[in-house]
């Protein structure tokens, strides 16, 4: 017994020290996305075309939790409004992925789906 109230201890101080990955909804995350987008957005159309655009992440999801290295999937609808036409927003359906660089402390986040950007939102 004395043993375990002893590890007990160090095993909070392990747990407490490694390294988390933010949530799928977190702030820091959805607005790497949106970079991401707006990045990507540009390259395909022109960066000043892109401009006249804004995405916002929408009806977030997790759906997969790696159990050996905590790498999160996740789903969404990235928002794309149109800031020359306030009736003009369509929702396009994203995946992406939430892990830890090999440093152990360093979250990446790759986004999929946005290759078809231009087409759901009506741009071709």
């Amino acid at each position: 017994m004395k043993k375990i109230l002893l590890a007990l201890p160090l095993l909070a101080l392990f747990i407490s020290c490694s390294p988390r990955l933010p949530p799928c909804d977190a702030t820091n995350a959805t607005n790497l996305v949106q970079e991401l987008a707006d990045e990507e957005l540009a390259k395909q159309i022109g960066a000043e075309y892109a401009s006249n655009f804004v995405f916002s992440v929408n009806m977030i999801r997790t759906t997969h939790k790696n159990s050996q290295t905590g790498a999160l999937q996740c789903a969404a609808v990235l928002l794309a409004k149109d800031l020359t036409d306030s009736d003009n927003k369509k929702g396009i359906p994203i995946t992406y992925t939430i892990e830890l660089l090999d440093d152990g402390k360093t979250p990446y986040v790759s986004v999929g789906g946005l290759a078809t950007l231009p087409y759901y939102m009506g741009l071709y």
